[in-house]
């Protein structure tokens, strides 16, 4: 089972988002499989459950995102970039500067998991879209034509398989960030951004 919370853009955005990835393409062409547009998210947290008790931790999950109470923000999307990994080499879109109001929906989303007993996979917060996950190269950091996100809210995604093997995801939940910000100082880590 894979579980995660993320942000998806709205039409508009994706539109912007299929510019960009374009230009990269058309400047720097790479060999490999880019992602379908139709799966861009942001992802803010994995949840590392098993599949034993599916449905209890798809519930603790809604649950934990059911209290937020964050504000609705804009997020742009000015660099392009790539993950040296030792097995393969994604390339990404994301922001030169992590808005403050996406750390808060982060902690406070992370926070609510952890009282629910929710297992997360990872501790950071790094703000990007795949774009290719498979590149045959590294793509240096650059700035890409800014992009402004209007962030309304956030949703509960699985990734499921069809019997021919295609994966895509399914929608558990969405929650629209309605609040004004969050009421309460949310724990924070050393490893924090």
């Amino acid at each position: 089972m894979t579980l995660f919370f993320a942000l998806v853009p709205d039409a508009a955005t994706l539109g912007g988002l299929v510019e960009r990835r374009d230009l990269l393409r058309g400047q720097h062409p790479t060999p490999g499989r880019w992602f379908d547009s139709g799966r861009y998210h942001l992802t803010l947290h994995a949840i590392g459950a098993t599949t034993t008790a599916e449905s209890a931790w798809i519930a603790k999950a809604q649950a934990a995102a059911g209290h937020l109470r964050a504000a609705p923000f804009e997020l742009r999307i000015d660099q392009a970039g790539s993950f040296p990994l030792k097995d393969h080499v994604p390339w990404w879109l994301g922001c030169a500067s992590t808005p403050e109001p996406l750390k808060q929906l982060w902690r406070e989303l992370r926070d609510g998991l952890k009282q629910q007993g929710v297992p997360l996979m990872g501790s950071r917060l790094t703000p990007h879209l795949t774009l290719i996950y498979s590149a045959q190269r590294d793509l240096p950091q650059r700035p890409v034509p800014p992009l402004d996100w209007p962030v309304r809210d956030f949703v509960l995604l699985q990734t499921q398989t069809t019997a021919d093997g295609v994966s895509f995801y399914a929608e558990l939940g969405r929650w629209a960030l309605s609040g004004r910000g969050t009421s309460h100082a949310p724990q924070l880590d050393l490893w924090d951004n």
